[in-house]
């Protein structure tokens, strides 16, 4: 495939198992964000449309961090939401992203479907969302990921929003799994399972700023 003319690829959840791969060994650059069904969905058009622009002009545009999301449970009503660095108030981080749903690429660890070494020649910005993964499972697969090296060498991670269960307890797990790491970990993002929900390009150089619980992600030229 990496002989073949790139299409794009979008979307997130279960398909990380594919736009991930596709970036480190093809070198496509694929777009995690909304599906196709969020498409037509009218209280979503201002986060879909990063998605439209992308796919007309080959990269998303900057985006800022919502302060409310949609939840599933109660449809129609918006949570306020916070991004937060975790030890910090503020934080920038820039690097050549990649990632996507922690569920799936967590499985994958170990193998040259996740092997971001090479893609660790530049600085890289690492970004997962928890889908399913209760409060210990979630501990697991990031210590399972900082034990096999997967974590090492980044220039920042970002973590988004949790539709796991046990959310209360989220914040301690990632704590716990996180503590220690010599570069910024910013939390509540707006990625994944978890509505509204960012564009990221892999294989996009990008930018996150955060500060005082609001956020700005810009994209720059130059893909994989």
């Amino acid at each position: 495939m990496a002989r073949l003319p790139p299409k794009w690829l979008a979307g997130f959840s279960d398909i990380s198992t594919v736009l991930t791969p596709l970036t480190l060994l093809a070198g496509w650059a694929t777009l995690h964000g909304p599906n196709l069904f969020d498409l037509g969905n009218p209280q979503r058009m201002e986060e879909n449309s990063a998605l439209l622009h992308a796919l007309r002009h080959g990269l998303p545009p900057q985006q800022g961090h919502y302060t409310a999301f949609w939840r599933w449970d109660a449809p129609g009503e918006r949570y306020p939401s916070t991004l937060r660095v975790l030890g910090a108030q503020r934080a920038r981080m820039a690097g050549r992203l990649i990632g996507g749903c922690l569920d799936t690429l967590s499985r994958l660890q170990g193998s040259p479907y996740f092997d971001l070494r090479a893609f660790k020649r530049e600085p890289a910005l690492l970004y997962l969302e928890n889908c399913e993964l209760r409060p210990c499972e979630l501990l697991r697969a990031l210590l399972g990921l900082r034990l096999s090296g997967a974590l090492d060498g980044l220039s920042g991670l970002v973590l988004g929003r949790s539709s796991g269960p046990d959310a209360l307890s989220y914040s301690r797990a990632l704590e716990a799994a996180l503590d220690g790491l010599p570069y910024p970990v910013a939390v509540d993002a707006d990625i994944g399972h978890v509505p509204p929900q960012w564009t990221l390009m892999n294989g996009a150089w990008a930018e996150l700023e955060v500060d005082a619980g609001q956020a700005t992600l810009r994209f720059a030229k130059g893909c994989a």
